[in-house]
């Protein structure tokens, strides 16, 4: 899979055109974290065209950190004979997807927690179940592009235990955090099974492919998020 330079909206946004797209499209200088400094210069209109332009890069930016992320998970399996360092405490090389998806499911599990989201439609952010939802979509895409490309050789039974190991984090999170915080969070009921996050995440992404990745693209120096061809 080819590296691509990070594209975090807060720090190296520059680097993958997004503050050259919304200083074309909306004449704001750098990528605005408060909304209340450029609303009021906006129409009711422009609000929500700036808005849900923000959501989508925020999703490609968080698409980036996933797909990289599985992706040297993916290396380290395959190199699994020569790292016996990472795998010498697992029971099985499947267990390092399944830590994976442990540390990024506790990860939005703190957010959900600490600092809860909620969805308006001049929100800049997607609830945090809805961006989980499209993150994991990112790595389950890139495990199935790498195996269809011929650059993770893997058979079916083999690609099925990662895929059970996959969620198999996802559960065993859960059941650390609810134990040690009291919550009672249901990722795979409330999150994946929840009409309202999947409509959620899919708003944007469909805004992403029909409209904005095009216009993204001249001032990309980076390889944008596309469900439909990962590099």
């Amino acid at each position: 899979m080819t590296k691509k330079p990070s594209t975090s909206i807060s720090g190296g946004s520059s680097l993958n055109g997004y503050c050259y797209l919304l200083k074309s499209l909306y004449g704001t200088q750098h990528i605005e974290m408060i909304w209340k400094t450029i609303a009021g210069s906006f129409s009711e209109s422009r609000k929500l065209e700036y808005t849900l332009d923000r959501r989508a890069l925020e999703m490609d930016a968080d698409s980036f950190a996933a797909t990289l992320g599985i992706d040297n998970i993916i290396v380290l399996y395959q190199e699994r004979q020569n790292q016996r360092f990472y795998f010498a405490l697992l029971e099985s090389p499947f267990q390092i997807f399944q830590l994976w998806t442990f540390a990024v499911h506790n990860i939005f599990m703190l957010f959900e927690l600490f600092c809860p989201s909620f969805y308006e439609r001049t929100s800049f952010y997607l609830p945090n179940e809805a961006r989980e939802i499209l993150n994991l979509s990112s790595a389950r895409r890139t495990i199935g592009a790498m195996i269809d490309n011929g650059d993770f050789k893997c058979s079916f039974s083999e690609k099925n235990k990662i895929v059970d190991h996959f969620y198999g984090g996802i559960a065993q999170a859960e059941n650390f955090f609810n134990n040690t915080f009291g919550t009672n969070y249901d990722f795979i009921r409330n999150g994946i099974n929840n009409s309202i996050f999947n409509d959620y995440a899919c708003e944007v992404l469909e805004h992403w492919n029909k409209n904005l990745r095009h216009k993204l693209k001249k001032y990309s120096r980076a390889i944008l998020y596309n469900p439909d061809s990962m590099d």
